[in-house]
């Protein structure tokens, strides 16, 4: 009696009737082909030299969504991330906007519109840049410079020198996104009285959502 035979082992790909390999069980690359042109395309109309730089930062800034919209980001508490918190909260948001769109119309001459429309698009970018970038820029203090004052003087997290850090920096990140996207987007030069007016405005709208983390609600 003769035995069955053995099927063909998995990894051929089984012949159809004619005797020819299935070509739908051959993986295609074209699709992946394709994506990869078409990143390199807009990479390159973008003015980016060399593609593979965009991956490092893509990684990191998905990397700091993930972890500041996770679960385990609400157990774990530093200064810029409670001060990054009160700024974009809502009422200090339509705060920022009353005092910056003062002070540009005032300082820049733009005309209502324009200082509406000014006003809204370089803080709606800040927005979007400062709620990862800020944490972020405080998280390196903590892990170097924050870590170093602890051991050396024994001081905790929230200590006076990681909040003026924190202060400062928030100034720095929010004034240096607005100043580029007004001089990308509305063509405002880059002289000194521009920087001055723009981080000037700014300062006040931190001002106000740093100092209302130190007063007493009861």
């Amino acid at each position: 009696m003769l035995a069955a035979p053995l099927p063909p082992p998995p990894h051929r790909i089984r012949p159809l009737a004619g005797g020819t390999a299935d070509p739908k069980h051959r993986p295609d690359a074209k699709p992946v082909a394709a994506a990869v042109a078409t990143l390199l395309a807009a990479c390159e109309g973008a003015g980016v030299p060399e593609c593979v730089k965009c991956i490092p930062t893509f990684c990191v800034v998905a990397g700091l969504i993930v972890f500041f919209t996770s679960p385990a980001a609400a157990n774990v508490v530093w200064p810029a991330i409670i001060l990054e918190n009160r700024i974009f909260s809502t009422p200090f948001i339509l705060a920022g906007l009353a005092i910056e769109g003062g002070i540009y119309f005032y300082f820049l001459g733009l005309g209502w519109r324009k200082t509406i429309l000014f006003d809204v698009t370089i803080n709606l970018a800040s927005a979007l840049v400062g709620v990862i970038a800020i944490p972020a820029a405080g998280l390196l203090w903590e892990a170097f410079p924050g870590a170093l004052m602890i051991s050396l003087f024994h001081y905790g997290t929230f200590n006076a020198f990681s909040w003026t850090y924190t202060f400062v920096m928030a100034i720095g990140i929010t004034g240096f996104v607005e100043l580029v996207v007004a001089r990308k987007v509305f063509r405002i030069g880059w002289s000194r009285r521009e920087v001055i007016v723009i981080f000037g405005a700014n300062f006040p709208s931190v001002l106000i959502a740093f100092a209302s983390l130190f007063i007493s609600t009861r």
